[in-house]
């Protein structure tokens, strides 16, 4: 095994090691199989440090392009498959509604190619455990199946129930784990719904907007209690000084295909007591949910108000078009972006290297609704 390698002064020393072997690997001038020299062999072949050498190997390992044995040394695996990594989603995919989490694990799949991942979907695992949902059980008992039989390189946890997720990090460590939690301060990637929140009250102000209400989607029973977004509204209109914008919560009873018609059905009722009150409907209103926006268009349409009558912000993601049947204008997050963070600190957390803070948050862009056309 020659592995010629001219250490050169531009780049870091561990990347241009890291370059050749993979070149070496892919190229196929290593063989599949074959036991690489040991550290010191090769750092005193290329005369570098060690260190050099193992920072270049753990992306290689991370990868799935070599494995290590400490009793056997280092290989180059038999195999030119990707490694793997399990995305495990607590909302089931195939639900009408879950048109964000589609969208999100469409951006994981696509950027996980730059750190050459394949991505292995485990989805519903929400209502794992429950007689009434054999489906989502299975998927936990196929997981479970799973793990000893595959490297899995590490594991995303999007929307899972927070003791499932605990549960789920004990089993898998020490494989590291990234996650996001949107009803969770215990969480790396966060949505700064919170924001969303200020800014629409002060896109709605420059448009002489000033009586306000929020509209909250409030599950029965409401075991969350963590409503950043709320809680940003309540703080905008206190500091803006807006004593008449309120709360609507609108309660549901499940996520899903019922979801929409909940919320339809109470916006229903919130819109008869304004119509019954003195003051009458508000001047605008902010949603903070994308789907839950259906149900208030649906409840808006069948009242016959318009958006000229009550104008509309909600909470939205790029890539996630929603037909409401009359405009509303959008505060987008990216979903891209959210993929591109849940990853990056999945590999370094497979490498060793610094955290940067956490959580990460994530700032959306508003857009009207003529810039959505």
């Amino acid at each position: 095994m020659k592995l010629d390698l001219s250490i050169e002064t531009a780049d870091p020393v561990h990347l241009q090691i890291e370059r050749f072997l993979r070149q070496q690997i892919q190229t196929g001038e290593v063989a599949p199989g074959a036991r690489l020299p040991t550290t010191g062999e090769l750092a005193r072949r290329w005369r570098v440090d060690r260190s050099a050498i193992q920072r270049a190997i753990k992306p290689l390992v991370a990868q799935g392009l070599i494995e290590r044995s400490r009793k056997r040394g280092t290989f180059v695996k038999p195999s030119a498959r990707k490694a793997l990594v399990a995305v495990l989603f607590g909302p089931n995919l195939s639900d009408e509604s879950a048109h964000f989490y589609r969208a999100l694990l469409a951006a994981i799949r696509s950027q996980s190619t730059e750190h050459q991942w394949d991505c292995r979907l485990y989805d519903g695992l929400n209502y794992a455990n429950k007689p009434e949902h054999p489906h989502q059980e299975q998927t936990l008992r196929n997981l479970r199946a799973d793990v000893p039989h595959h490297d899995f390189k590490g594991f995303i946890h999007v929307a899972l129930r927070w003791e499932l997720t605990q549960a789920l990090e004990k089993e898998h460590a020490p494989a590291p784990v990234t996650r996001w939690n949107p009803d969770r301060a215990e969480t790396d990637l966060l949505f700064d719904s919170h924001q969303f929140s200020r800014r629409s009250v002060a896109y709605l102000m420059e448009m002489g907007r000033r009586r306000l209400a929020y509209v909250q989607p409030v599950i029965q029973p409401d075991l969350i209690g963590y409503k950043p977004g709320m809680d940003g509204f309540l703080d905008a209109t206190r500091e803006m000084n807006l004593p008449q914008s309120q709360v609507i919560e609108v309660p549901y009873t499940k996520a899903g295909e019922h979801f929409e018609a909940d919320i339809q059905t109470g916006m229903a009722k919130a819109i008869q007591q304004w119509r019954a009150s003195a003051e009458g409907l508000p001047d605008a209103l902010i949603v903070g949910d994308d789907v839950a926006m259906r149900g208030v268009a649906m409840a808006l349409l069948e009242a016959g108000i318009t958006a000229k009558d009550l104008p509309v912000v909600t909470m939205a993601n790029e890539g996630v078009r929603l037909h409401y049947g009359m405009p509303v204008t959008k505060y987008e997050y990216s979903t891209r972006d959210a993929a591109v963070v849940m990853l990056d600190l999945l590999w370094k957390r497979i490498l060793g290297e610094p955290l940067p803070a956490l959580p990460i948050v994530l700032q959306g862009t508003i857009r009207t609704s003529d810039e959505i056309r």
